[in-house]
């Protein structure tokens, strides 16, 4: 049984500057693939390993919790919002050029399609 998503939320808080609590499903899903993959019997195993710092722990848990594709074009409703709602306004306000980060964004389509 998984702990309190809590407990999770704040443990992903801490190592990744990540949160979950809106997605239960996946959080337990991605739980479920790092036990698998490090032969742990549970979850409480895995968040033992992750309080102890563990490297291949934390690693398993980041593979199994974020997205492994990227694409140019690839989130249509983001990139709508961001053409017709986020740039229009950073334009108005900006001096200067408006700087976007596409954190952890692979080989780079995300950011390319930005441009």
């Amino acid at each position: 049984m998984m702990p309190l998503a809590s407990v999770w939320d704040e443990r992903l808080r801490r190592t990744f500057g990540l949160s979950m609590l809106d997605h239960p499903a996946r959080l337990q899903d991605g739980i479920h693939a790092a036990c698998k993959e490090l032969s742990l019997a549970s979850d409480a195993e895995l968040l033992a390993r992750l309080e102890q710092n563990d490297a291949n722990a934390k690693a398993a848990l980041a593979r199994a919790l974020t997205v492994g594709e990227t694409y140019f074009f690839r989130e249509s409703a983001q990139l709508d919002h961001f053409r017709a709602e986020l740039l229009p306004g950073a334009l108005a306000r900006a001096p200067r050029p408006v700087v976007v980060v596409s954190a952890g964004c692979s080989t780079g389509e995300e950011a390319y399609t930005l441009a």
